[in-house]
């Protein structure tokens, strides 16, 4: 506990270099912030009008940031010819806004535009003080890990504290506490109170006519100061008949807002219920004449009106008895927050908190000096929670401190004043505050609260799904928000909300629960298919718009898509067109054979000649090898080749494996019959972590292009799971691949981001040819022990020599690097 926590800025800055060509395509970078050696942050650009754009978002270019770990700070974007944005954003991991509109960043675009982001951000450093020898038996959690990652599903909030030695605090709260004060939530918590009152009467029948027991009768409602005087009338007239009304009046000595409600009961007649929400005088329909007379029929009739008002005031808590006699005890502890202390008694933290208790029952070290250190939480939370124990007067209280005394009763488990604040915490609510509650009542597991957090999110979704700090929620609560405000039971019927309120999701669909029926199905499923390359999904794309391509082709949104989006859907939608059905030739004898190996595959002529120009060529041309009408193929296993002739034919196949499929679209390509295997290769834009290799390298070799940028996004999206498995990738297909996903230019750069990757690739063929680039490889090369780049650095040195003394750079190398630079330089001399 006596770690110090110091602050540090960060900053750093991304450019982007965007011309006419590519200003539809969107761009995304990272880096590492200088001065850290973990605090990664990306920084993406993406235009109007794509794809990808939501409705809200159809005209304006949208800039997202993300973190590794959450940070506070503020964004500046910049560029010239358009205005200067600068936008502070709370403790967050990802950070969502629009830029400027379309039309205005297209005419800021001359020969090319440089777009600049530059980031600060405020970062703790936490010092390490403990000596290695010390076991260290506290929870560890990663850094760059969500909370919803870090709590544990199955246990609750209060559990995650450690049984065998209760006196190390779990890093877990500093987490959770650390992105709150900079929220500053300043409304006062509020207490919400409902008064009842009932008056009974009676009706009867006199003389045929309806009579009221007693004109008018009137009752007080009370609580503390506030005095509601209310009374209630019944409107009969026996000449019209016309519905009998309830004549109400509600009068308060103070002004204050309420809500409230007034019902009436009867035997043998339905309950009613009229809303009031302000004092004054109300009248309401209550049944049809006829109703009311034909119960009297039968006797007379009591009426019991009952009034029910709630009105909101500000939270004042109870002063507590159970310590108050300790204020005139000379205390024996202390609390220390940085520079401020809280006096307080042994005895009394020991019956607030099983934790206090277990610190000081084992008299660790903290406590054996009468003092413990607490720097997860500003004082003001302190001071708040023991004056709350204490029995002192507490006013004034905020939804901010409360959530800070809510995690701190937490902490140590001082469940009465849990149970005391979270009460009030819902009826406090406001847009303002509601991400942090919300955020508060997931990470405590309160599932009542978050379903009360849910219904206020459905009243006011609209207003809320705007908010700076609703954008900067994790994917997975908002999924979870959303799925009990609206009572969703699919991922699609989530996402399809997400959609038409413009929300950004990451929703995982199970591609078969899809149907595409509409054009607005296949509007939003597009976008959702190409984003998640969902091959499958594709297909389904596919074929609804071949079925409906004139339609399609007209409508503004099938325009906004990007040229290669829509080269996909033509080329997959005309594969999957009906192709010639040659089972016709099941019953006709065959006349031609392929040989593969030590096995023959009977065959007709005319259907090698319709299904490849290749084989049509050579029965035309009569060459050698089928004048004996037989052909023999060598480079192809037979099981390749008996299954692609048996698709040929149409007769069934079973499950193929994606080695098979793969060998199978080699074959087609080879001899020109691709148009027979279209479902086949519609199958591979179905990519898995399992098949993307195999997939990868197909689409580079037969230089597919759209599958290849598939693959690109895949892999962008999937990376730590495929891994190193694409090092047995050819070096150069590796390289093609790196180089596309993170928009790198040099063979270095693409060299430097593999071994961040931790993909080992042979160095044979990388050249270091810049100042830049040797500056870049110099510290790697040394760091890494990376004999191989020493020697082209040093080639590099020996070659400029010259030119590199002169700069900044190489003087500030070390004794060594330059003592061994001239070592290896020498070689090339």
């Amino acid at each position: 506990m006596n770690n110090s926590t110091s602050k540090t800025t960060l900053e750093d800055s991304i450019a982007f270099t965007i011309n006419k060509k590519t200003v539809s395509d969107g761009q995304t970078k990272s880096r590492v912030f200088p001065g850290s050696k973990n605090c990664e942050w990306t920084f993406s650009y993406y235009p109007a009008k794509s794809a990808l754009s939501h409705e809200t978002e159809k005209n304006h270019v949208r800039i997202t940031l993300n973190f590794d770990q959450a940070v506070k700070g503020s964004v500046t974007i910049e560029a010239e010819g358009l205005p200067m944005k600068t936008s502070e954003f709370p403790k967050c991991h990802y950070v969502n806004m629009f830029y400027v509109h379309h039309d205005d960043f297209l005419a800021a675009i001359g020969y090319d535009l440089r777009l600049t982001c530059t980031v600060e951000i405020d970062v703790d450093f936490i010092p390490e003080t403990k000596p290695a020898s010390e076991k260290d038996t506290s929870l560890k959690f990663p850094k760059t890990e969500s909370l919803l990652n870090v709590l544990p599903k199955t246990e609750s909030l209060l559990n995650v504290l450690p049984k065998t030695s209760p006196a190390e605090e779990p890093p877990l709260f500093l987490t959770m506490f650390s992105g709150l004060r900079s929220l500053e939530h300043t409304e006062k918590l509020q207490n919400v109170t409902t008064l009842r009152g009932k008056i009974l009467s009676h009706l009867r029948l006199d003389d045929d006519k309806i009579k009221w027991s007693c004109a008018y009768k009137f009752r007080y409602l009370q609580n503390e100061s506030n005095r509601y005087r209310w009374s209630i009338n019944y409107v009969v007239n026996d000449e019209y008949k016309w519905p009998v009304e309830i004549s109400a009046e509600l009068y308060q000595d103070m002004d204050i807002s309420f809500n409230g409600k007034l019902i009436v009961e009867a035997d043998r007649l339905p309950t009613k219920t009229y809303p009031i929400t302000n004092c004054g005088k109300f009248s309401f329909d209550y049944l049809p004449y006829e109703d009311v007379y034909n119960v009297l029929n039968h006797g007379s009739l009591q009426l019991k009106f009952t009034l029910a008002i709630t009105f909101s005031h500000d939270y004042v808590p109870e002063i507590r008895a159970d310590f108050h006699d300790y204020n005139e005890v000379p205390t024996d502890f202390e609390i220390h927050c940085k520079d401020d202390r809280y006096e307080v008694h042994k005895d009394v933290l020991t019956k607030i908190s099983p934790v206090f208790e277990k610190k000081l029952e084992h008299d660790f070290i903290e406590t054996g000096s009468n003092m413990i250190e607490i720097n997860d939480f500003d004082f003001a939370t302190i001071e708040a929670v023991m004056n709350l124990c204490y029995g002192r007067p507490l006013d004034n209280i905020s939804v901010g401190l409360t959530l800070d005394i809510l995690y701190f009763a937490a902490k140590y488990r001082m469940t009465d004043i849990t149970v005391e604040f979270e009460s009030r915490l819902v009826h406090s609510l406001s847009i303002t505050n509601f991400c942090a509650v919300l955020q508060y009542v997931n990470n405590c597991e309160r599932t009542k609260l978050f379903a009360e957090c849910a219904e206020f999110y459905k009243r006011n979704e609209d207003t809320i799904k705007t908010t700076v700090t609703f954008l900067a929620l994790p994917g997975p609560l908002v999924n979870k928000l959303l799925k009990c405000a609206f009572q969703f039971k699919t991922e699609m019927a989530l996402f399809y909300h997400a959609r038409q309120k413009g929300i950004c999701l990451d929703v995982a669909i199970d591609p078969s629960t899809i149907e595409i029926q509409t054009l607005a199905d296949f509007f939003q499923v597009v976008p959702y298919a190409w984003k998640n390359q969902i091959g499958s999904l594709k297909v389904k794309c596919a074929q609804f718009y071949q079925q409906n391509k004139d339609e399609i082709d007209k409508s503004w949104e099938y325009k906004s898509y990007p040229k290669a989006m829509q080269q996909t859907l033509n080329i997959l939608g005309r594969r999957l067109e009906a192709r010639t059905d040659l089972r016709e030739y099941e019953n006709i004898p065959t006349d031609f054979e392929i040989q593969c190996g030590d096995n023959q595959f009977k065959v007709h002529k005319n259907v090698l000649s319709q299904i490849s120009p290749v084989f049509e060529a050579m029965l035309r041309h009569n060459f050698v090898e089928t004048s004996s009408n037989k052909i023999e193929i060598n480079d192809f296993d037979f099981k390749t080749v008996e299954t692609a002739m048996n698709i040929c034919y149409g007769r069934p196949c079973g499950d193929l494996s994606t080695e098979l499929v793969l060998d199978i679209l080699y074959f087609a390509d080879k001899y020109h019959i691709a148009d027979f295997f279209t479902q086949l290769e519609v199958s591979m834009h179905n990519l898995s972590i399992t098949n993307f290799c195999a997939v990868l390298r197909y689409a580079n070799t037969l230089e597919k292009t759209t599958l290849f940028a598939e693959c690109v996004a895949f892999y962008n999206l999937h990376k730590d799971s495929i891994g190193r498995d694409v090092a047995a990738l050819p070096v150069p297909l590796v390289m093609k691949l790196l180089k596309a996903v993170y928009h790198l230019e040099t063979e270095l750069e693409t060299f430097l981001r593999a071994r961040k990757n931790r993909i080992r690739l042979d160095i044979e063929e990388l050249e270091v040819p810049t100042l830049a680039d040797f500056f870049k490889t110099v510290p790697y090369a040394w760091e890494k022990y990376e004999d191989g780049l020493k020697m082209k650095c040093a080639k590099f040195w020996q070659d400029n020599k010259d030119t590199v003394r002169k700069t900044e750079e190489y003087l500030s190398f070390s004794r060594s690097i330059k003592e061994e630079l001239d070592l290896l330089g020498a070689c090339f001399e």
